[in-house]
């Protein structure tokens, strides 16, 4: 849903499902980490596989909402029925 979504709107990139996987964990699992020494800060992205359950719930809840905020998508629940037409 999130893919076609995306490549109505223009994102060519998005033909990937790849590319949208990692353009989610980019923008809800990514996570800065400073250097105790020298201050640096360096950018890394969380492995989906690292999430605990209520993590992974909070990560599929991010996606829903900015779906809906931003591309005006609706995405169900992964337990919520859908009808097919």
């Amino acid at each position: 849903m999130l893919q076609e979504r995306l490549i109505e709107l223009g994102w060519k990139e998005a033909v990937s499902i790849e590319w949208v996987k990692d353009l989610m964990k980019y923008q809800f699992l990514k996570m800065e980490t400073a250097n105790e020494k020298t201050g640096e800060v360096i950018t890394s992205i969380r492995a989906t596989s690292s999430l605990t359950t209520s993590e992974m719930m909070d990560f599929i809840a991010d996606i829903q909402q900015w779906s809906a905020e931003t591309l005006e998508l609706y995405i169900p629940d992964p337990n919520e029925q859908t009808e097919l037409i």
